[in-house]
This record gives C-alpha cells, structure tokens and sequence, in this order.
C-alpha cells in the first residue's frame, strides 16, 4: 500500500476506536427524559466521527482495492471491541460490528458505482448521495442501541433498583408534567374569581388554589382513575404539588412520586404485552433522530467540498482525464 493509503486506513482505524467507546458511552434513555450537556457533546462527537470515516471510506475508493477488505475487518473488530466494554452485551455488540461492515461496505460499493456512471468528477453528484445513504445506517445503529438498552432496563438487569417499567416511564415525564401544568393552571386561571375569593375571605392565591386542588381529587371518578392510570384518588399525592404565591401550580412531583404506582399497574396489567416495549422504544429513537440526521448529513456535506479542494492542492488528490471507449446501440 501507498503511504497515502497507510494514511487513510490508520485514520479509519483510530476513528473506528473512538466512534465504538462514544457510542457506548450514550445512554439513549438518559438523554430523552433529562438531557445535559454531556448527551449533547457526545451525541455530536458520533455524528461527526461517523462522517469523518464516511468521508474517508470515499477517499479509500479512489485507491487500488487490495486489502480494503482487511482495512475493513480490522477498523470493524476495534470498533466492535470498544463498543463491549461499556455495553457490556455480547448479542448486541456482534449485530452492531456486522452493522458496521455492512455500512462500510455498502457506502464503498456505492462511491465506485457512481464514480463509474459519471464522467466528470463532482462532489454533489458522487458524494452526497452516499452521505445519506450512510446516515441511514448510523439511524439503524442507534436503534440497535435503543433496542439493547431497553431490553437491558425491561428485563431488570440494569444497576437501577427500579422496575423497568419505572425506569422507562421517566422518558415520559417533563412532557406529561408539562400538559398536566398547562391545563391545570389555565382550569385555576378560568376560576380564580372574585365569588371564590369571597368564599375563602382573605386568603391568598396560594390557599385558594390549593383549596381547588384537593376540591378536585375528590371529584375523580374513583373507577376512571383506577382503569387509566391504575391508581385511588386518595392515593395521588396532591399536598406534593408546588403552588407559587400568584397561584400557579408545578404538578411535577405529583408525577415523579405517581410514577411508580403507575408502573406497577402496567406491569400487573399489561406484563404479557412488556417484551415488545424494546421494540417500540427502538422505533420510536429512530423516528425521533432521522430528522436531525438528516439535517446533520446536509451541514457536514457542505464541508467536503472544501475538504476535497485542499486535498487536490496539496497533492494527496490527483485529478486526471483519460479517453474512454463507448459501445452505444442504435436503431
């Protein structure tokens, strides 16, 4: 191999290493119910990592194909060795190194058949194509990953000590604490009126919402709470829902201490339908994430037109016109 090609093939290997230990440090759930900065930074680090072999493996298409194979099955193995060591699950690890090829392989093949198809060489035409297609295979990926995860917290085995579907209902909560405010302080702000004051005396805001919210656990139907949402209304903790001096409401902690009650229902009542929440979950990250791939694969796209003009400046790139004969079939 050229040193150009030793180049490209230890990059793609050192790359594979790092794009195996971020993705393994990604913790999906985590991300979705309490994201920080840390879930951000790597988040963009694997996107990034992911193009960067992307745009490499291009650049390996123009070289002579011997050993590519084995640049391949080695910057597979590492990536796949790197993965384990924080997923810890030996199933998954494999379906994602076989991913990983496959991906590498495909995008490959791709970048050859296009480059053979047109004439002229351009970046839009052979490039950006292969870019989406790639993105698609990083979607496939973090499903697999949604996928392992779940199954890790459904089937009880995660360092967590609550139940699975505890755990995965936590996704859940900042959007159902965030409608359950909405509605219940624009339901307080339609009520707050002069004839309640009046019936409370000079109490504040704070004791009249307070005084509604308990008016309101008991006027639940005690069977439709019991059907939904599997719990008593006495059993809601109400007096944990924080009231602000103007009289708004944070149902918040009414949801977190609800939550575990909830779960217990779920599992008494839906346990024989539990096996395929890894698979919705899956799903549901990809349906989540393939807009922002797609958004992703169009920014980092516009980058490898300056990246490509560099490389021919330099020299790594040559870029060379030969004749070429035609068979054409004519009528």
């Amino acid at each position: 191999m050229s040193y150009k090609k030793y180049t490209l093939a230890g990059l793609h290997i050192a790359l594979s290493l790092l794009l195996g230990y971020v993705l393994s440090a990604i913790k999906l759930f985590e991300a979705l119910y309490q994201p920080t900065a840390t879930h951000l930074t790597l988040g963009f680090i694997a996107v990034s990592t992911w193009y960067c072999i992307l745009f490499i493996n291009f650049l390996l298409s123009f070289a002579n194909q011997k050993k590519i194979f084995l640049i391949y099955s080695v910057s597979s193995i590492v990536f796949g060795l790197t993965y384990y060591i924080n997923s810890n699950h030996l199933l998954f690890t494999t379906a994602t190194i076989i991913l990983y090829f496959l991906f590498l392989l495909v995008t490959q093949y791709m970048a050859l058949q296009r480059e053979k198809t047109f004439v002229r060489f351009s970046v839009h035409t052979i490039f950006f194509p292969v870019v989406r297609r790639g993105m698609f295979f990083l979607l496939i990926l973090f499903a697999i990953m949604g996928y392992s995860q779940a199954n890790t917290v459904t089937s009880g085995t995660h360092q967590n000590k609550r139940t699975g579907t505890e755990a995965l209902l936590q996704i859940f909560i900042q959007p159902v604490a965030y409608a359950l405010n909405k509605q219940v302080n624009t339901q307080i702000a339609s009520q707050h009126t002069e004839k309640i004051q009046a019936l409370v005396g000079n109490s504040s805001k704070a004791m009249v919402t307070k005084i509604m919210l308990e008016q309101t656990i008991e006027f639940l139907d005690p069977a439709w709470t019991r059907k939904y949402i599997g719990v008593e209304p006495q059993n809601i903790p109400i007096d944990s829902a924080i009231i602000l001096a103007d009289g708004s409401v944070d149902m918040s902690p009414v949801v977190v201490e609800t939550m575990p009650k909830i779960a217990r229902y779920i599992d008494q009542t839906f346990s024989r339908y539990l096996v395929y929440i890894p698979l919705i979950l899956a799903l549901f990250i990809a349906l989540i994430l393939q807009p922002f791939f797609y958004i992703a694969s169009f920014l980092f796209s516009l980058t490898a037109p300056f990246a490509l003009f560099i490389l021919f400046k330099t020299g790594f790139l040559i870029k060379e016109t030969i004749q070429i004969e035609k068979e054409i079939v004519k009528l």
